[in-house]
């Protein structure tokens, strides 16, 4: 049998590890549950343990989570409570698989989620979610009289998380696309877009974009001017969060009558242009009650164009639900201005600090009595599996830790010092009986 700890340092993938789970779970002769999207259950009975002790449940869907499952499995002290273990999944398109499972299943009522990415940072609370898609039909129509193509590229942005680094107001190549081909579509109108391109399903703050479009012959000495200052706009605005932020032009030559360079109408360039130029990014305010946390934020996060077909996907995070579902309100006034669809997905409330959480204080007395010192604690702008969970189940008490990370990958020292302060959180019987 596999050591999840060598397990994990070899570079097994996620599946495998999934796989891993099940099987240890077979072995051991446990209920092991597995549904439609993917999410696996697996319950560990108690072990000489006293039955008015609470049931605790561990869920993650990152590798360093599956091997604290594995751990949970083959390595769970004697005694130990009872155990209800969730491993959840992240698709190819950067969705959750856990909105789907059933919560009916759990009994647990505390919760420890497992994915965090520092040892020393107990997350309470986090920032609510919701994701918006706007697309649209796209008509393709001839070229017009006396137009050369362009190819546009902005690069070289750092790019980053698109909650845990908004902060950094770091540039947004969709966003900045957007505005390079708006103002210029204003100066010249006689201007034919085919396709912008960026970002990618996850959540990632888009670090470069791709545009191609058709512009009148005689207007070829302006657009290389227009990206020579926009050019220097970039240097200017970005010269602290990304020094490395470029634009450039090229013009392609042969390809009047390749099917993919077949542009959109002026009308359609126009609509869509709008709605790229006028969209709110990035942060939108500060919490006043959390010292230099971002309150309420969005991310353009990705842009397609297909033959037949225009796309983009926004994620809106915020602390406070009002004021998310305002920004949601606002998007979707917008799409209805230049006639797109909308619609939403995801849409997850603010994950509350509990001021009385029994499993927060117990974990940090332990991980002080082991280590020398009590752990960080606090809120994150960004989802968190426990905002699901605790929406689903009333009176879930829920914590997310995490280990620290070397070379990208989860640092097999912190890993052992958590899963020893988890050993002591369970063997010291200090969690209640909760309702």
């Amino acid at each position: 049998m596999k050591d999840p700890y060598d397990f994990l340092l070899t570079n097994a993938d996620e599946q495998a590890f999934r796989e891993e789970l099940i099987h240890l779970a077979e072995e051991k002769k446990l209920v092991c549950i597995q549904d439609a999207a993917g999410n696996i259950l697996i319950r560990k009975p108690a072990v000489h343990y006293p039955t008015k002790t609470g049931k605790v449940l561990l869920q993650g869907s990152s590798r360093q989570a599956l091997a604290f499952m594995c751990e949970a499995i083959i390595g769970a002290p004697d005694p130990c409570p009872a155990l209800e273990i969730l491993a959840t999944k992240i698709g190819a398109d950067g969705r959750a698989s856990l909105p789907k499972f059933d919560f009916k299943q759990l009994t647990s009522r505390y919760m420890i989620n497992l994915d965090g990415t520092s040892e020393r940072y107990v997350i309470s609370s986090c920032s609510g979610l919701v994701r918006l898609v706007f697309d649209t039909d796209i008509y393709r129509t001839q070229v017009m009289n006396h137009m050369i193509p362009v190819e546009v590229r902005i690069f070289g942005l750092q790019g980053g998380h698109g909650a845990r680094d908004i902060h950094f107001n770091r540039g947004n190549a969709i966003k900045l696309m957007g505005e390079f081909l708006f103002n210029w579509y204003n100066y010249s109108i006689e201007t034919q877009l085919v396709e912008i391109s960026g970002g990618s399903p996850y959540s990632g703050i888009p670090s470069e974009c791709y545009a191609r479009l058709w512009i009148r012959e005689d207007k070829k000495a302006d657009l290389d001017r227009g990206c020579w200052w926009f050019g220097e706009d970039l240097a200017k605005r970005f010269s602290t969060t990304d020094p490395g932020a470029r634009i450039e032009v090229h013009y392609p030559t042969g390809v009047e009558h390749i099917p993919y360079w077949t542009p959109m109408s002026m009308d359609e360039t126009g609509r869509i242009l709008s709605f790229l130029n006028l969209a709110p990014n990035g942060v939108i305010n500060m919490d006043p009650d959390q010292d230099q946390m971002v309150e309420t934020s969005c991310n353009m996060r990705m842009i397609v164009s297909r033959k037949d077909r225009f796309e983009i996907e926004v994620s809106v995070r915020s602390f406070d639900d009002g004021q998310k579902d305002a920004l949601r309100e606002k998007w979707e006034l917008l799409a209805e201005m230049n006639r797109l669809n909308f619609r939403s997905f995801g849409d997850f409330p603010c994950w509350k600090h509990q001021n009385e959480s029994d499993i927060l204080e117990q974990y940090c007395i332990v991980y002080e009595k082991q280590n020398g010192s009590r752990p960080d604690t606090g809120a994150i702008h960004s989802e968190n599996a426990c905002m699901v969970i605790v929406e689903a189940i009333q009176g879930m008490d829920a914590i997310s830790i995490g280990v620290d990370m070397a070379d990208g990958k989860p640092d097999p020292e912190s890993m052992k010092r958590v899963w020893n302060v988890l050993l002591g959180l369970v063997e010291a019987n200090l969690l209640p009986e909760r309702e």
